[in-house]
């Protein structure tokens, strides 16, 4: 079986603080905290070198990465880190153009022609989303919204309409509709 050692948020720990009995699976004797940093090394008796991470299981967060749908237990700090989003690419489409906002809470559309409609799939929880919406050629519509949105003052916004300009539209979705507010004229 292989040596191991245990660091949490950078401090190793004595062996009577995990336990490591099968080769391959460590278990802490005591929880984790969400924001906790856990590295296990695993050496080879006899060897030089690092031979690869073992699984952490038990007290704490076992992985993250794999998690599709983590839940906290608490606040989450970023302290002086940033809480990113990838901007998900929508495909121009003259009909429907269709924003998936499973895929992403920001999303970049760049309209090539009038669109007849924008349609948004909602996301699972309530959230706030954002469109970023460019314009490649003058007097470029959209012809029609999604239903579910109720625009600032109940007018639907005539975006810009110049090659070139970019509008942000953001929205508030409570579950059930989408709450838009629009800037306009970006360029």
């Amino acid at each position: 079986m292989p040596l191991i050692d245990v660091f949490y948020n950078g401090i190793r720990l004595e062996t009577a603080e995990y336990s490591a009995t099968d080769g391959s699976t460590v278990t802490l004797l005591y929880p984790a905290e969400f924001s906790a940093l856990i590295d296990v090394l695993s050496f080879s008796p006899g060897a030089m070198g690092i031979q690869g991470t073992q699984g952490i299981a038990g007290g704490g967060l076992s992985n993250v990465v794999d998690d599709t749908s983590p839940q906290l237990g608490g606040n989450l700090d970023a302290q002086t880190y940033s809480i990113v989003f990838t901007q998900q690419t929508i495909t121009y489409d003259v009909s429907v153009t269709t924003v998936n906002w499973n895929l992403g809470n920001k999303a970049s559309l760049t309209a090539t022609g009038n669109i007849g409609t924008v349609a948004f799939t909602n996301p699972d929880k309530s959230c706030n989303v954002l469109l970023k919406f460019i314009h490649s050629g003058d007097g470029r519509t959209v012809t029609t919204w999604d239903t579910d949105i109720l625009w600032a003052g109940g007018i639907i916004p005539t975006l810009s309409d110049s090659s070139g300009n970019i509008d942000i539209l953001s929205f508030y979705f409570d579950g059930t509709n989408y709450y838009g507010v629009t800037s306009l004229k970006f360029s």
